[in-house]
């Protein structure tokens, strides 16, 4: 049973996003069978992402926070890691729950401190040093946060992701997700139809009485799949999907899709250009499961823009 925290990590940290930390160690410690991860994101860089002026975002609290948890995790332990992010809420409450002062630097580097005092080689205040003048980890931190971006994920902030659901990220919510999951996972295993190397959110989604994959395209055959249009034979002539153009990842433009972003893009407005940026920046991170579909438009009485458009994407 796979259960995924999105913890969002902005300037001002949210009581309830710190709580969530201690309700995932307290359910770790109870046993309940369910593995929690969590993916953090910097709302600083997100904002920046957003508007795309080309400037470098600053290192922030939430950056901070995530190359300090990485460093903790990849040097010690796990456990330990989420530890130094309960101990962040503790030092930033002092013994009052319902405190609703900002996380600041130093609260974090207090934290960190006190995380490894006990186990460190070295005094934990010079590791920091280091850390903060080499920028270890500072590519890993942003890289969690454009993949968050690119999901669309920040728009939930905080929240409870289990085998694709959302839910609200409390103890409650966490226990109601589980005793509706496991049963199904459970007779699955029974039967051997799940074991150890299965991926049980594809497996759901596969047999999920919504099919959200056209089983044409990822049903099981012995030889690759290529991509076939689906729609020509039962849309009509003058259909407006015809003028559909569709961009893949490199290198996989003939392969079968299972996912399709259509994008309907007014190239006259920067809102427009925007989204079609997104949409060229998502293939070049790399896509074998999905491909983009994109009708041009312009709401501007000028056409040069979507013909030159046009024209670049049938050269490419």
């Amino acid at each position: 049973l796979y259960a995924v925290l999105i913890y969002w990590l902005g300037i001002s940290i949210s009581l309830e996003t710190l709580q969530t930390i201690d309700t995932i160690l307290s359910l770790h410690q109870d046993s309940v069978p369910v593995r929690f991860g969590i993916i953090m994101y910097s709302s600083r860089l997100i904002n920046v992402i957003e508007e795309n002026d080309g400037s470098k975002s600053d290192e922030d609290t939430s950056t901070l926070i995530m190359r300090l948890f990485l460093y903790i995790k990849e040097t010690y332990s796990t456990q330990l890691a989420f530890q130094f992010l309960s101990d962040i809420h503790r030092l930033r409450n002092g013994g009052d729950d319902y405190s609703e002062e900002p996380v600041e630097v130093h609260h974090v580097e207090e934290a960190f401190v006190d995380s490894l005092l006990s186990g460190a080689k070295s005094h934990p205040q010079d590791v920091l040093l280091k850390l903060q003048k080499e920028n270890l980890y500072k590519q890993e931190a942003d890289e969690n946060s454009r993949f968050v971006h690119k999901l669309g994920l920040y728009k939930l902030q905080c929240c409870l992701l289990m085998n694709g659901l959302v839910h609200e990220p409390n103890e409650d919510a966490t226990m109601n997700a589980m005793n509706d999951e496991l049963p199904r996972i459970q007779e699955q295993v029974y039967y051997g139809h799940i074991q150890s190397h299965t991926d049980v959110l594809e497996k759901f989604l596969s047999e999920s009485s919504y099919k959200r994959y056209n089983p044409s395209i990822t049903g099981k055959s012995t030889e690759k799949k290529r991509f076939v249009s689906l729609f020509a034979s039962y849309h009509q002539e003058d259909s407006v999907l015809h003028d559909i153009s569709y961009l893949h990842s490199h290198g996989t433009r003939d392969d079968a899709k299972p996912v399709t972003h259509l994008l309907a893009v007014d190239l006259s407005s920067v809102t427009g250009t925007k989204l079609l940026h997104e949409a060229i920046r998502y293939l070049m991170d790399g896509s074998n499961r999905a491909r983009v579909g994109l009708l041009l438009y312009a709401c501007s009485d000028s056409v040069s823009t979507i013909l030159l458009m046009k024209d670049i994407i049938d050269r490419t």
